[in-house]
């Protein structure tokens, strides 16, 4: 049968990737948008929070096989991790 996960997300923000390069932070009670984290030359195929929340990692399908890690708080590039390979 049918199985229903219910998630209450009132206390943590969410985080979604997206075909137009970016990624975005929202807050789980308004469901507004808190940070647009853009820097991605393709489609963003994998977003993830830090397990502090502090930060983002993303991935995209731009050519690049770069990675970039994002300050969740002010939406800034501080890494980028060049060379990723599929396995």
């Amino acid at each position: 049968g049918a199985q229903l996960m219910v998630v209450n997300v009132a206390d943590i923000p969410i985080l979604t990737a997206s075909a137009d390069g970016s990624a975005r932070v929202w807050d789980g009670v308004s469901g507004q948008c808190l940070r647009t984290i853009a820097g991605h030359g393709g489609v963003m195929c994998s977003a993830v929070f830090s397990s502090n929340g502090a930060y983002v990692l993303t991935a995209s399908d731009d050519g690049t096989n770069n990675a970039h890690v994002w300050s969740t708080d002010t939406g800034c590039c501080i890494s980028t991790l060049y060379g990723h390979q599929d396995l």
